[in-house]
């Protein structure tokens, strides 16, 4: 299958030198899980439209808390308030936890006991990265070598979540310091604000661009392109529904390309965290250069997303293999 040539074929690009991290951990324990973990991955990207932006943000908001450790995907208990339940992750798509227990139930079933859920995220984040960017072969996907050995996590708060999580809202000194907090850097900031390219967002999240502009007449937001703040208008009215959404790319809403950064130099970008990208030189200069160049786009958001996979990993001997995703051990 050419989707699982293309995960063969990026197997050398960012090496891992820990025996506890690194791209072979599984090669004696479980060594078909790329294969068992793809099929999922391709099945349910086949199955569900928007897949691969749900997965994505289901990823990033695991490892901005607690670290890449799969503590995102902890169940409601009545013991205790998970980040599931935090404000920050009220948007969080079910389809996207179920296709992770779908991948751990079939990883269970050949390798049981050994892979964390948190290994699992990460592959199938990946996966749904690749898949979505095909069309765009030419300017290479952005794939990368991605280390494993990650173990789950057994804590998992919901302020944690509010506090970590970025807000949609944030300017661009808000974004730098919490991205700073994780080693991660502007180019980092501006490489993975890219995810944009792909899904959607309420217009609660954007609402206040479109009517609570202090300085415009009418309330809007200035550096929004006009066509484009009418078109905003339309589809999310004053009063609009708590589940009124708008596509990041209406153009192509589904595939993961540059146009992220095309739109953003238009005007027609949709939350302030994006415009906040404006702010600056050097990130206006990695905006342009990414609008003209997709292959470096993609090479780029290749190693952020090696460097974001790599927060907060426990290893050895810290966290447990989890026999569900949903549950710590010891429930």
């Amino acid at each position: 299958m050419r989707f699982l040539a293309v995960l063969i074929a990026i197997a050398v690009i960012f090496p891992s030198s820990s025996h506890q991290f690194w791209p072979g951990f599984y090669d004696s324990s479980c060594p078909g899980i790329a294969s068992i973990v793809a099929q999922v991955s391709l099945r349910r990207f086949q199955q569900l439209t928007n897949h691969p932006a749900q997965v994505l943000r289901l990823f990033f908001h695991d490892c901005f808390v607690e670290g890449c450790d799969g503590s995102i995907l902890i169940g409601q208990t009545p013991q205790s308030s998970v980040e599931r339940d935090s404000v920050a992750n009220r948007d969080l798509v079910q389809d996207a936890f179920d296709t992770i227990d779908l991948a751990k139930q079939a990883v269970e079933a050949q390798c049981p006991g050994v892979v964390s859920c948190a290994d699992i995220l990460a592959m199938v984040t990946r996966d749904m990265l690749i898949l979505a960017s095909f069309q765009h072969a030419s300017a290479g996907g952005p794939g990368w070598n991605l280390a494993l050995g990650r173990r789950d996590g057994t804590v998992s708060r919901a302020d944690s979540a509010l506090r970590e999580i970025p807000s949609p809202r944030s300017g661009l000194d808000e974004l730098l310091k919490n991205f700073h907090s994780k080693g991660l850097n502007l180019l980092d900031l501006v490489t993975l604000s890219g995810a944009h390219t792909l899904g959607v967002s309420h217009c609660s999240q954007f609402s206040q661009r479109l009517y609570g502009v202090n300085t415009s007449l009418d309330g809007t937001d200035p550096s929004l392109d006009p066509s484009f703040a009418k078109e905003l208008k339309k589809d999310c009215p004053p009063g609009a529904p708590v589940t009124a959404i708008e596509f990041f790319d209406k153009a192509a809403p589904f595939t993961f390309d540059n146009h992220y950064f095309k739109n953003l130099e238009a005007g027609r970008s949709l939350l302030t965290s994006d415009e906040s990208l404006l702010a600056s030189f050097p990130s206006r200069e990695i905006v342009r250069l990414f609008a003209r160049d997709p292959a470096l786009f993609f090479f780029s958001f290749a190693a952020s997303m090696d460097k974001l996979s790599r927060l907060g990993v426990k290893t050895g001997g810290a966290g447990e293999i989890r026999r569900s995703c949903n549950r710590f051990n010891a429930q």
